[in-house]
């Protein structure tokens, strides 16, 4: 069932899934190399520094180690969703739902937009992370059902091991889980001291296990900023770049439609046309994204409805026509229901996060701030979501497999057939279907008679000859969702009829209606990718490879604003651009400046960014930024901001070709087809570069401020000054002599280097301090220290010297994520051990 929506990727064996994110030439390239990245992983840019200081042990990063990059992106993909779905079925059915509807919700979510879109497209984190908090949540019913002691312990390794796949969804997870756990023990145990004494020490049990189990992710997050760095952006700005990614309200639709605003940026027939991912500010300025979208978030028309369906259960007191033997079902636990409803709402509303006002109060508590991606709430949503799934089909099927009474069973006088026949639990199935079928009907009617409107509008935004086919895939999924629940209102209104058979055929109805729609929903997103064309040697490699050692690389696409009458053009040589910096550039290791590719912008960054510009020639300079891939015209353009000093020359001029999916540069064509050129930016500083005097600055926010500021003066000689961070005294300056420096070898986590210093000599590297950087020429070590507020100076003697510089940040992360994990899985083999010997007996 995993399988379905891609099966035609994984019958071409030379194809991949996930080139929209996590793409198989990042995989590939020496900078990530399994297994060794499971001790240590590194960002394909010098620059940044080191993504995070270990990898965790994850699950994502095992599946790239033992399965290969490739056969990683195909089987692994499968066998992760199909993995998350036995998890999710295990965990609802401790809380006594019946395995048909706990088969049925768990197979919706393996194959929903949250784990299927974000599965095919990379990031299978995301289904990951969701299998570990539902383990979660199953653990701790089961031990809130049989008091068992390790089945918490188990439940808090699972939120630790959730938080180490992905740290920001990741702690979304867990904080839903434990606000369930919480939840389900307070109603169980009551509020007398002596239950919230239990409640404590179970909650202090799987507390622990969950930061024992996720310590070196926490320690790794918090080491993302140096300590006292001021943000750059003003409060304004910040929450901006925050709340990108907020849901609009409108295409809260897609939960139920699958695809009404389209499908990927990625699909050029059915692009995405909705507001996620804009730019603040697009519509006036057309800068930044128009919108953004890769993977989806869509649950199916019918789990929508039984999710709607569950509504008035949140108040019913009564247990009117309550089925013989429902006492056990999850459904008639109220106080459940309404968690259940009260999280997918809350959850929801977070999603919509700029669109939704009280936002701004989650943002500004710790940690939320850092956190770009309001749409990650859709996680803890679609958990809430398939528990109520799985409770509204556990209660429907309990009603239509009940014994009916004989004076149901008899046939009804003419004119009160519905009121007979339909008893009070069978009634809010078909008011959501018919709710569905509402909305989808004005959708419909709304969408149809607006074609020239929609296609206007659709064009002015320059989505072109895509439009019309938005417009009828709009009134398309529409169209499903009202045929969708009107099936799912129909058999329910069947079975009730009194057809003993009724409650099975409606699951199977269900099932396979269900997998229809999403499997068709998820194809959009299942695109194939070969890259192996990609991998040869061509014309732009050989290049870069002659000057691999001279300083980083900028890829710098086209503004491709839509009110350019040559947009069309700009827009493709963008995609190249783009698609070049995803695949062949990052599979050959290049030292790539790429900050878009960076999960969470530290604060220090920012701030330089703020401070001295994101692309001007001053941030080119300090980050050793020699070499601009970009298009004719662009040289031009960037002496005229560097004040006409000619220091932006054109060294290569290419021609494009078209192989295996994707672009390749040539040396060979007329000129007038040569549409890509390599620039040199001749004033960029060598990685390594000495400096005649260092002013010493102080180290409180109010100096670092004054030092980004002296860093932006135009009159700022980096090869002359370097600044300092310091607890000296702030006047103290120094002299050193001059130096030459010979970069022999260079990796994300080491550097050799020979120098030949005529005097006490300080080297600044346009690298990020870290003071696990450590520096020595076989006799004796070298300080490293933080320069010119974000990088790295290294003092060195006269004479001659051979340098290695090794980043080395500490093991003891690595060596207690290996213990709780071995310590965690030994825990599972026992509990089920003894759970198969009392099967037996």
């Amino acid at each position: 069932l995993a399988a379905l929506p891609m099966a035609d990727v994984l019958l071409s064996r030379d194809e991949v899934l996930a080139f929209n994110d996590g793409s198989i030439e990042t995989n590939s390239s020496p900078v990530y190399r399994f297994p060794a990245a499971l001790v240590r992983i590194w960002d394909n840019q010098f620059f940044f520094g080191n993504g995070a200081k270990q990898y965790w042990l994850s699950v994502h990063a095992l599946n790239e180690s033992l399965l290969g990059p490739h056969e990683a992106r195909r089987l692994g993909v499968v066998l992760i969703l199909a993995a998350c779905g036995l998890a999710v079925y295990w965990s609802l059915r401790q809380f006594r739902v019946r395995p048909g509807a706990a088969a049925f919700a768990a197979g919706a979510l393996m194959l929903s937009g949250l784990s299927f879109s974000f599965a095919v497209a990379g990031l299978y984190v995301r289904p990951v992370a969701l299998a570990f908090s539902a383990l979660a949540l199953g653990f701790a019913e089961r031990g809130r059902a049989r008091d068992g002691w390790l089945d918490y312990v188990i439940a808090g390794g699972c939120l630790g091991l959730g938080v180490s796949e992905v740290p920001d969804v990741g702690a979304f997870f867990a904080i839903t889980a434990a606000g369930v756990i919480a939840w389900r023990h307070i109603a169980a145990f009551g509020w007398s001291p002596r239950a919230l004494l239990r409640l404590t020490a179970r909650g202090a049990l799987i507390g622990s296990t969950a930061l024992l189990l996720g310590w070196q992710t926490v320690v790794n997050i918090s080491a993302t900023t140096i300590q006292g760095v001021a943000q750059g952006e003003s409060k304004a700005d910040r929450y901006a770049w925050a709340t990108q990614w907020s849901i609009p309200p409108v295409e809260t639709w897609d939960i139920v439609a699958g695809s009404h605003f389209g499908a990927t940026m990625g699909d050029a027939s059915l692009p995405y046309r909705g507001g996620i991912g804009s730019s603040e500010g697009w519509q006036q300025s057309r800068q930044g994204f128009r919108n953004f979208r890769m993977s989806a978030w869509y649950a199916g028309v019918i789990p929508s409805a039984l999710l709607l369906a569950l509504i008035p259960f949140a108040w019913r007191k009564r247990r009117d026509a309550t089925p013989p033997g429902a006492d056990d079902a999850p459904a008639h636990d109220r106080g459940l229901v309404i968690l259940v409803l009260a999280g997918a709402l809350v959850t929801l509303l977070l999603t919509w996060g700029k669109h939704f006002p009280l936002y701004k109060l989650v943002w500004s508590l710790p940690y939320f701030g850092t956190v770009r991606n309001p749409d990650k709430w859709n996680g803890p949503f679609m958990l809430f979501m398939t528990l109520g799934v799985a409770i509204a089909l556990d209660w429907l099927l309990r009603a239509l497999a009940a014994p009916r009474p004989a004076a149901a069973v008899a046939k009804p006088a003419k004119g009160r057939a519905v009121q007979a026949q339909l008893s009070p639990p069978l009634r809010p199935y078909l008011i959501a279907a018919a709710v569905l079928s509402g909305i989808a009907l004005l959708m419909l009617a709304g969408t149809g008679m607006d074609r020239t409107g929609f296609v206007a509008r659709l064009n002015a935004e320059g989505y072109g000859p895509a439009s019309a086919k938005l417009w009828s895939h709009a009134l398309w999924t529409s169209l499903k969702v009202l045929l969708l629940a009107g099936a799912f209102g129909g058999g329910v209104w069947w079975a009730s009829r009194g057809n003993r058979r009724g409650a099975m055929v409606v699951l199977a109805g269900a099932a396979l209606l269900t997998a229809a729609d999403l499997v068709a929903t998820g194809r959009f997103y299942a695109a194939g990718h070969a890259y192996q064309g990609l991998i040869a040697p061509n014309a732009l490699t050989a290049f870069l490879d002659a000057h691999a050692t001279e300083g980083r690389i900028l890829v710098l696409p086209p503004n491709t604003d839509p009110r350019d009458p040559n947009r069309g053009q700009a827009a493709a040589l963008a995609q190249a651009l783009n698609q070049m910096r995803g695949t062949m550039l990052q599979i050959k290791g290049y030292d790539l400046f790429n900050p878009i590719s960076v999960s969470r912008m530290p604060t220090d960054y920012e701030s330089l960014f703020g401070a001295v510009g994101y692309m001007t020639p001053r941030m080119l300079e300090l980050g050793s930024l020699r070499w601009i891939i970009t298009v004719p015209g662009m040289a031009e353009a960037l002496n005229q901001m560097d004040g006409g000093k000619g220091r932006f020359v054109e060294r290569l001029a290419l021609g494009l070709t078209v192989r295996d999916g994707g672009v390749i540069p040539l040396d060979e064509g007329p000129p007038e087809q040569r549409v890509l050129r390599v620039v040199e930016f001749t004033g960029a500083l060598p990685k390594f570069q000495a400096v005649a005097r260092a002013e010493i600055v102080g180290a409180g926010v109010d100096n670092e401020r004054a030092a980004l500021q002296q860093l932006a003066r135009p009159d700022f000689d980096p090869r002359a000054l370097m600044l300092a961070h310091s607890t000296e005294d702030a006047s103290v300056t120094a002299a050193f002599g001059t130096a030459t420096v010979q970069v022999v070898s260079e990796t994300p986590a080491s550097c050799e280097v020979r120098v030949r210093a005529e005097g006490d000599a300080v080297l600044v590297r346009s690298v990020k301090y870290d003071p696990d950087w450590k520096v020595s020429d076989g006799a004796q070590t070298f300080p490293v220290e933080r320069v010119n507020y974000l990088f790295q100076g290294i003092r060195v003697p006269a004479g001659d010297h051979t340098l290695t510089l090794r980043y080395a940040p500490s093991l003891t992360g690595l060596y207690v994520a290996a213990a709780g994990r071995v310590a965690l899985l030994l825990l599972v083999a026992a509990t089920a051990l003894a759970a198969c010997r009392r099967v037996s007996a």
